[in-house]
């Protein structure tokens, strides 16, 4: 698994559930693909894209697991 993507999410975040839309700062937006839900309560959170096997995963600075994404745009 290798980070494709360092950015931060753009203002509130709420954690993790099924079809949120994570706006990053570098403009990209990726939507939560899976029913997974964990509730983290951040600010402008730094966030990283992770890839593997041509999957997308994002993960939260302050969060302990990832969840599956998809890019909705760049």
């Amino acid at each position: 698994m290798e980070i494709t993507t360092t950015s931060s999410i753009n203002g509130a975040c709420e954690g993790f559930k099924k079809d949120r839309v994570f706006e990053l700062s570098n403009g990209a937006k990726w939507q939560q693909t899976v029913e997974k839900f964990t509730l983290h309560r951040s600010s402008n959170a730094g966030a990283q894209i992770w890839t593997e096997h041509k999957r997308n995963y994002l993960t939260i600075n302050g969060m302990t697991s990832m969840v599956q994404v998809q890019l909705l745009q760049e």
